[in-house]
């Protein structure tokens, strides 16, 4: 097997992300700074199958006697993130792209969010586009209080047995979708006091209004399930 780094993407979730050449196909590999990544977790995130979900194709484990890095090989990207596009002149993501990707991630993270223990960091860095401008997210991952526990075996017991402590992730994920609506169309989404509350961009489009408001309501059981988002 023989592989080239041709270029530098930019950073992901757990270190710089590289254009590489493998086997004469092209790819996405993420060098991993942390040596102490779950890879139980990598596993999981391994058999998602979901078009939206970022397909993670291969993984090795670090090797700290030979001083070795692991890294996440991912299906290669053409167009980028969708940070990546916001910072260009110009932008080639038009309504009806946008709509897509909301769509997409809506059915992407009703999906994840049926997984054990899955959330996903919902922000534009994370959104990649193939050379159809169809969206693809990473930066799937565990809940804290999951990856406070170290030993194998209670990490086990809590895949088998669906502990409810960490399960119903759903609404944090929904506020933090309503965010990345506004991070969409504005870059002026913030906390305008100390009950998270949000000024919806005037740049939203008013059919998305609700939806944003809805999403980042403070009571949490008046928000959305992403299966009703849309519906």
């Amino acid at each position: 097997m023989t592989e080239n780094q041709i270029e530098k993407l930019g950073k992901g979730r757990y270190g710089d992300i590289f254009r590489i050449e493998k086997d004469s196909k092209i790819y996405m590999k993420e060098i991993l700074n942390d040596d102490n990544i779950l890879f139980p977790e990598v596993d999981i995130i391994k058999e998602l199958d979901h078009p939206v979900c970022l397909k993670l194709h291969e993984y090795k484990y670090p090797n700290q006697e030979e001083g070795k890095k692991g890294y996440l090989i991912y299906e290669y990207m053409q167009n980028g993130t969708l940070s990546q596009i916001r910072q260009k002149k110009e932008n080639t993501l038009n309504l009806s792209t946008i709509m897509i990707t909301l769509y997409g991630i809506a059915d992407c993270m009703n999906y994840v969010n049926n997984q054990k223990f899955l959330r996903c960091d919902l922000n534009l860095s994370n959104i990649f586009y193939d050379d159809k401008f169809q969206p693809h997210l990473s930066g799937f991952y565990f809940p804290s209080n999951l990856e406070l526990i170290s030993s194998p075996s209670i990490k086990q017991s809590f895949f088998n047995y669906n502990i409810p402590l960490v399960l119903n992730n759903q609404p944090n994920d929904v506020y933090n979708y309503g965010k990345l609506i506004c991070s969409i169309f504005s870059e002026e989404c913030q906390e305008i006091s100390e009950n998270r509350e949000f000024s919806i961009p005037t740049t939203i489009p008013d059919f998305l209004k609700s939806i944003v408001e809805q999403c980042l309501d403070n009571d949490v059981s008046k928000r959305p399930s992403f299966l009703s988002i849309w519906t």
